[in-house]
């Protein structure tokens, strides 16, 4: 099975279909938490939630103790939801390791298994590369600066709200790529815009507080239009803000592919 996306996932989970090994890895760690909180909550009987719901560690389970709680059937409910966080831990044994595989080749009945992972930097192991191919794989990257606004504009659509897109610049560029910060911050814009469901720049600015004065994108635009008198002006006030040459120019790289 190749990788899929979160948004993938929920809509496969909407349609019905539960079960099976759940790979979730990457370094994005509150997406990650999200998406298992949301598979747990798929598979997971409230009312049977003390008998069919174990969490581990990779990096202090055994291989017994993982190989019996996968092979222990749902009480009284349809399945048992199994969550390894630290994932890559088992990588580190042979016993543990066929475990898992073993998982993967049989597909148990009932069973949710859901494994959370940071990779190790090029990380190649022939068990992560099964993981990927065998479960249903989805990958969580650190998110990209520059793909902040966008993320944050179809959050806020998802959440039943219209996020304009200067709003969007303007959190991205006072807050950075921290998406739980992020996400903290949309639920105080949600509450504060809960009757329009509008979210625009001066909400940003009351609710979140201190903006720059001038953000990258605002920039890359004025330099994509060829109002190159404005960028000029506008350069010292972003570098003020913090910004990098170095920074700018990868930016100006990666806003001319998007064009």
């Amino acid at each position: 099975m190749a990788l899929i996306s979160a948004d993938a996932l929920h809509k496969s989970l909407a349609a019905g279909k539960r079960g099976g090994v759940f790979f979730l890895f990457g370094e994005e760690e509150h997406l990650k938490e999200e998406v298992a909180t949301s598979l747990v909550a798929a598979h997971l009987d409230p009312s049977t939630r003390d008998f069919n719901f174990d969490q581990l560690r990779g990096t202090d389970t055994t291989p017994e103790t993982l190989a019996s709680v996968i092979a222990t059937p749902p009480m009284m409910a349809e399945w048992r939801v199994v969550v390894v966080r630290d994932a890559q831990g088992l990588a580190t044994s042979a016993r543990t390791r066929a475990v898992i595989e073993s998982a993967l080749e049989r597909n148990t009945p009932g069973l949710a298994l859901i494994l959370v992972a940071t990779l190790p930097d090029k990380a190649k192991a022939a068990i992560y590369e099964k993981l990927k191919k065998q479960a249903t794989a989805i990958a969580f990257p650190l998110l990209n600066h520059a793909d902040v606004p966008g993320w944050l504009m179809t959050r806020a659509r998802a959440d039943g709200f219209e996020l304009q897109p200067k709003a969007a610049q303007a959190m991205a560029s006072a807050m950075g790529a921290e998406l739980g910060v992020l996400l903290q911050e949309l639920k105080k814009l949600y509450e504060f815009t809960r009757e329009r469901k509008q979210i625009n720049f001066d909400d940003v600015t009351q609710v979140v507080g201190s903006v720059p004065r001038q953000n990258r994108w605002e920039w890359f635009d004025m330099l994509g239009e060829r109002r190159f008198g404005e960028a000029r002006v506008a350069l010292p006030v972003l570098l003020d803000a913090g910004e990098t040459g170095v920074g700018l120019i990868i930016g100006i790289g990666s806003h001319l592919i998007r064009l």
